[in-house]
């Protein structure tokens, strides 16, 4: 039997092509990485569709979902985490929903922010950020090293884990140049569209090649269940104040 956890975001070739950045020395040893995001659903404003994930017993939630699809993204550039800590805040205590003008009440967490090392030592910081007004980009990474700097926006509308990547570099002497992703990380036919449609196709062709060599997919329901502690313990980490081991 094989398995697929729903984690578009691990084929992302953006993705990949940092890490290949960094394992090349291109931007000298990894110093910090510090991402802020839009997360969603949440807001003063929803349309009736999204009016289930105010209950936070719906586990639809901005650390449930966008901050989860994130950091397994982020983790295929930079590593995972080793230790963090981290706040999960409720700000938005009530919504109105767009369609019939009910006000509502919520109880979801609307905003992450997290803070710790990652395996190699190199420090990371992440804020998402959920409610918001219209944000552009909708998420910015910065990849400090010794030697330079990456910087990732979105190429194209969407989170961080289903949109095309838009890397740039810049180095200490005022030089900047961007980094188009070689079409090498990216095996899925030129006729898939770009954005959300690629990682997804990039994702079904993982499944599909495991399921020809008889080999597990990556990810697999075991990457599924890791990161799902990964989040319980973010929320053990805002809860108790104490820095927490990100893998137990």
């Amino acid at each position: 039997m094989h398995h697929l956890a729903g984690l578009q975001g691990y084929q992302a070739p953006g993705a990949l092509f940092v890490r290949e950045l960094i394992a090349n020395g291109d931007i000298g040893q990894l110093l910090a990485v510090s991402v802020v995001a839009a997360g969603g659903p949440a807001g003063r404003r929803i349309p009736q569709a999204n009016v289930y994930a105010t209950d936070v017993a719906a586990g639809a939630t901005v650390l449930s979902i966008s901050t989860g699809h994130l950091l397994a993204t982020l983790a295929r550039a930079v590593g995972e985490f080793r230790e963090l800590s981290a706040v999960v805040a409720l700000i938005n205590t009530e919504t109105t929903v767009i369609e019939t003008g009910q006000t509502v009440p919520v109880t979801a967490p609307d905003q992450v922010v997290l803070a710790g090392r990652l395996e190699d030592g190199a420090v990371a910081s992440i804020a998402v950020q959920g409610g918001s007004a219209a944000v552009t980009p909708g998420f910015e990474v910065r990849i400090v090293g010794t030697e330079a700097t990456l910087v990732v926006r979105p190429a194209t509308p969407g989170g961080i884990h289903i949109t095309d990547w838009a890397i740039s570099i810049a180095k200490p002497d005022g030089s900047a140049a961007d980094l188009p992703v070689p079409g090498r990380f990216s095996p899925v036919p030129e006729a898939v569209p770009p954005g959300p449609p690629r990682n997804v196709a990039a994702a079904y062709r993982e499944f599909a090649r495991a399921i020809s060599y008889g080999e597990p997919a990556a990810p697999d329901f075991a990457t599924a269940v890791r990161y799902h502690q990964l989040l319980e313990r973010i929320q053990r980490a805002s809860d108790t104040g104490v820095r927490q081991d990100a893998d137990g």
